[in-house]
């Protein structure tokens, strides 16, 4: 699923390209997708786009008619601004029509996950409304990421990926930020020390901003660099070590066990089974 730094890039050349641009017709095309009745979206005909915002991992295309279509794309989902007359893409899902030009929304698997909304606010979809401290807000600062912290007792790579609490960050982010942030993924955010907490709220904007502006200097395929994401096995680019993966709650860590946990070699919470 797309972190917080694609949504940005993503939503800041969408605003670019659509607002003051008039919708046409909005064309469904996996009715379970969306969590509207069918007929709602013809509202959105000849309705004028005032922009594009997002909420944790919602873009939100904003209308003059207080209507707000909010569109969440799955671990696979694609949305893109493209010709009209181009040919349909296998696993379209969605399709925003404009003079011209589509915004299509198209996954290739199942696509049970990719939700369409139609609302008059964003925050009466559960998940908007729930999200926690956005790290591009203003409202992000080290006293309020502070309290965040210390309202939960969890491991802190748990909570950096939980949106109830920062929303907008997935597996690559958090990892990055707790590399550069030289704190263990299972340390408590509970026991943080002071001078902790002020690493990690700097390494998470750092990381974000950092891979925000590399994905619109490389274009917006382009994979940002990672520390140690996805580099099992590999030397760790800063001292060498072999960087590790752990498994906790079903999902995979990648760490650098000299950089961050003081050489140790962290446990999965499910040992393999031993042969027999």
């Amino acid at each position: 699923m797309p972190e917080l730094p694609e949504l940005e890039v993503l939503k800041a050349r969408l605003r670019l390209a659509l607002a003051g641009r008039v919708i046409t017709d909005a064309l469904l095309l996996r009715p379970q997708c969306l969590r509207a009745p069918r007929s709602e979206l013809d509202s959105l005909k000849g309705a004028h786009l005032l922009g594009v915002t997002r909420h944790g991992r919602f873009l939100s295309f904003d209308t003059d008619r207080r209507l707000h279509l909010c569109l969440l794309l799955a671990r696979s989902g694609r949305l893109e601004l493209v010709p009209s007359a181009r040919p349909a893409a296998p696993g379209l899902i969605f399709i925003l029509r404009l003079a011209e030009q589509d915004v299509r929304l198209a996954d290739n698997s199942a696509g049970e996950h990719v939700q369409v909304h139609l609302v008059a606010d964003p925050k009466k979809i559960p998940w908007i409304a729930e999200l926690g401290l956005d790290p591009q807000s203003p409202d992000f600062t080290l006293a309020r990421f502070r309290r965040t912290l210390q309202r939960h007792r969890r491991p802190v790579r748990k909570l950096l990926t939980d949106p109830r609490a920062v929303p907008g960050i997935g597996s690559r982010c958090a990892d990055e930020i707790l590399f550069t942030a030289r704190l263990s993924p299972l340390a408590l955010t509970s026991e943080l020390k002071p001078e902790a907490v002020i690493r990690l709220y700097t390494s998470t904007k750092k990381v974000l901003a950092d891979a925000i502006v590399g994905l619109k200097s490389g274009g917006p395929d382009a994979a940002p660099a990672t520390m140690v994401h996805g580099r099992l096995g590999q030397s760790c680019l800063a001292c060498g070590a072999q960087v590790r993966r752990v498994r906790r709650d079903g999902f995979s860590m990648h760490y650098c066990p000299d950089c961050q946990t003081g050489g140790e070699i962290l446990a999965d919470d499910t040992p393999p089974p031993k042969p027999s």
